[in-house]
Protein backbone atom coordinates (compact mmCIF):
# COMPACT_ATOMS: atom_id res chain seq x y z
CA UNK A 1 0.00 0.00 0.00
CA UNK A 2 1.13 3.48 -0.87
CA UNK A 3 0.99 6.34 1.93
CA UNK A 4 1.09 10.04 0.88
CA UNK A 5 3.54 11.78 4.00
CA UNK A 6 3.40 15.23 5.31
CA UNK A 7 4.69 17.28 7.92
CA UNK A 8 2.20 18.77 10.70
CA UNK A 9 2.39 20.63 13.71
CA UNK A 10 0.52 18.63 16.25
CA UNK A 11 -0.96 21.56 18.38
CA UNK A 12 -2.53 23.06 15.54
CA UNK A 13 -4.76 19.78 15.14
CA UNK A 14 -7.58 18.38 17.04
CA UNK A 15 -6.30 16.03 19.62
CA UNK A 16 -9.17 14.32 20.77
CA UNK A 17 -13.29 13.88 20.07
CA UNK A 18 -12.70 15.39 16.66
CA UNK A 19 -16.69 15.99 15.46
CA UNK A 20 -15.79 17.16 12.11
CA UNK A 21 -14.62 20.48 10.35
CA UNK A 22 -15.75 23.02 13.29
CA UNK A 23 -13.20 21.42 15.36
CA UNK A 24 -10.52 22.82 13.00
CA UNK A 25 -9.43 26.53 13.57
CA UNK A 26 -9.39 28.88 10.64
CA UNK A 27 -5.57 29.23 11.23
CA UNK A 28 -4.70 25.32 10.67
CA UNK A 29 -6.47 26.09 7.38
CA UNK A 30 -4.66 29.23 6.16
CA UNK A 31 -1.36 28.93 8.18
CA UNK A 32 -0.33 25.35 8.22
CA UNK A 33 -1.98 23.82 5.14
CA UNK A 34 -0.67 26.84 2.88
CA UNK A 35 -1.81 25.96 -1.24
CA UNK A 36 0.35 27.36 -3.86
CA UNK A 37 -0.97 27.31 -7.06
CA UNK A 38 -4.00 25.54 -5.75
CA UNK A 39 -1.53 22.36 -4.50
CA UNK A 40 -0.60 21.20 -1.17
CA UNK A 41 3.16 19.33 -0.98
CA UNK A 42 3.38 15.31 0.12
CA UNK A 43 6.03 13.17 0.17
CA UNK A 44 5.15 9.17 -0.82
CA UNK A 45 6.27 6.17 0.77
CA UNK A 46 5.53 2.88 0.41
CA UNK A 47 6.33 1.32 4.35
CA UNK A 48 7.45 2.14 7.78
CA UNK A 49 11.07 2.78 6.43
CA UNK A 50 10.40 5.41 3.69
CA UNK A 51 8.37 7.43 5.51
CA UNK A 52 11.41 8.09 7.94
CA UNK A 53 13.31 8.44 5.07
CA UNK A 54 10.58 11.45 3.95
CA UNK A 55 10.95 12.72 7.74
CA UNK A 56 15.13 12.54 7.22
CA UNK A 57 14.17 14.72 4.16
CA UNK A 58 12.16 17.08 5.50
CA UNK A 59 14.87 17.46 8.32
CA UNK A 60 17.52 18.12 5.78
CA UNK A 61 15.96 21.76 4.72
CA UNK A 62 15.25 22.76 8.65
CA UNK A 63 16.61 26.30 9.02
CA UNK A 64 15.51 26.49 13.18
CA UNK A 65 16.11 23.99 15.34
CA UNK A 66 13.52 21.23 16.26
CA UNK A 67 13.84 18.38 18.49
CA UNK A 68 11.61 16.61 16.65
CA UNK A 69 8.81 16.81 14.13
CA UNK A 70 5.67 14.68 13.45
CA UNK A 71 4.32 13.21 9.98
CA UNK A 72 0.87 11.95 9.32
CA UNK A 73 0.76 9.21 7.17
CA UNK A 74 -2.71 8.88 4.87
CA UNK A 75 -3.07 6.21 2.39
CA UNK A 76 -2.87 7.15 -1.18
CA UNK A 77 -6.20 6.13 -2.53
CA UNK A 78 -7.55 8.20 0.34
CA UNK A 79 -6.29 11.83 -1.29
CA UNK A 80 -6.48 10.63 -4.44
CA UNK A 81 -10.23 10.28 -4.16
CA UNK A 82 -10.34 13.98 -2.95
CA UNK A 83 -8.43 15.45 -5.72
CA UNK A 84 -5.87 14.60 -8.44
CA UNK A 85 -2.38 13.61 -7.18
CA UNK A 86 0.76 14.51 -9.50
CA UNK A 87 4.59 13.49 -9.68
CA UNK A 88 6.50 16.81 -8.86
CA UNK A 89 10.35 16.07 -8.11
CA UNK A 90 11.06 19.67 -8.96
CA UNK A 91 8.88 20.70 -6.25
CA UNK A 92 10.82 18.33 -3.59
CA UNK A 93 12.66 20.42 -1.02
CA UNK A 94 15.65 18.39 0.11
CA UNK A 95 19.26 18.09 0.03
CA UNK A 96 18.90 14.46 -0.61
CA UNK A 97 18.43 14.37 -4.50
CA UNK A 98 17.40 10.48 -5.02
CA UNK A 99 14.36 11.01 -2.75
CA UNK A 100 12.96 14.39 -4.85
CA UNK A 101 11.11 11.53 -7.13
CA UNK A 102 8.83 10.26 -4.04
CA UNK A 103 7.29 14.16 -4.12
CA UNK A 104 4.01 14.66 -5.03
CA UNK A 105 1.28 17.78 -5.16
CA UNK A 106 -2.20 17.62 -4.56
CA UNK A 107 -3.24 19.49 -7.24
CA UNK A 108 -6.53 21.56 -8.57
CA UNK A 109 -7.85 21.97 -4.59
CA UNK A 110 -10.56 24.07 -3.79
CA UNK A 111 -12.28 25.02 -0.88
CA UNK A 112 -13.76 21.62 -0.33
CA UNK A 113 -11.24 19.39 -1.26
CA UNK A 114 -8.90 21.63 0.94
CA UNK A 115 -11.38 20.76 3.42
CA UNK A 116 -11.55 17.22 2.85
CA UNK A 117 -7.66 16.87 3.26
CA UNK A 118 -7.95 18.59 6.31
CA UNK A 119 -10.62 16.27 7.54
CA UNK A 120 -8.24 13.56 6.43
CA UNK A 121 -5.68 14.71 8.71
CA UNK A 122 -7.25 15.77 11.99
CA UNK A 123 -8.91 12.20 11.89
CA UNK A 124 -5.04 11.05 12.30
CA UNK A 125 -4.33 13.67 14.57
CA UNK A 126 -7.03 12.68 17.28
CA UNK A 127 -7.09 8.97 17.12
CA UNK A 128 -3.57 8.23 17.65
CA UNK A 129 -4.42 4.82 17.69
CA UNK A 130 -4.53 4.86 14.14
CA UNK A 131 -0.26 4.75 14.15
CA UNK A 132 -0.91 7.00 11.21
CA UNK A 133 1.11 9.92 12.98
CA UNK A 134 5.21 9.16 13.27
CA UNK A 135 7.82 11.05 15.05
CA UNK A 136 10.96 11.75 14.45
CA UNK A 137 13.34 13.39 16.81
CA UNK A 138 16.63 15.06 15.64
CA UNK A 139 18.85 12.35 17.09
CA UNK A 140 17.95 9.89 14.92
CA UNK A 141 17.43 12.16 11.54
CA UNK A 142 21.07 13.40 12.24
CA UNK A 143 22.35 9.68 12.41
CA UNK A 144 20.27 8.49 8.85
CA UNK A 145 21.89 12.09 7.52
CA UNK A 146 24.85 11.51 8.69
CA UNK A 147 25.52 7.76 7.21
CA UNK A 148 24.16 9.64 3.76
CA UNK A 149 26.52 12.58 4.00
CA UNK A 150 29.14 9.81 4.37
CA UNK A 151 27.91 7.62 1.51
CA UNK A 152 27.47 11.00 -0.46
CA UNK A 153 24.12 11.09 -0.65
CA UNK A 154 23.76 14.46 0.52
CA UNK A 155 24.01 17.42 -1.06
CA UNK A 156 26.10 19.89 0.99
CA UNK A 157 24.75 23.28 -0.43
CA UNK A 158 20.81 22.17 0.03
CA UNK A 159 21.54 21.14 3.79
CA UNK A 160 19.32 23.73 6.05
CA UNK A 161 21.40 26.36 8.48
CA UNK A 162 20.35 23.85 11.35
CA UNK A 163 20.90 20.59 9.58
CA UNK A 164 24.16 21.89 7.95
CA UNK A 165 25.74 23.11 11.82
CA UNK A 166 24.70 19.56 13.12
CA UNK A 167 25.96 17.53 10.30
CA UNK A 168 29.31 19.27 9.38
CA UNK A 169 30.35 19.39 13.08
CA UNK A 170 29.86 15.67 13.14
CA UNK A 171 31.64 15.11 10.24
CA UNK A 172 34.43 17.05 10.47
CA UNK A 173 34.65 16.21 14.14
Amino acid sequence: MSFLVRKITMSMWPRNKYGGLSDISADTLTNVLKTKNNELSFWKAENEEEIKEVGVSIFSRLNGRQSSISLVVIPYEELEGISSLKNSPKHGDTAIPKLKIRHYDLCNLTGESLCATADAIAKRTSNLDLNQIIDLDKDEAITVLQKMLTDGEVDKSLLGDFMKGELLNQHNG
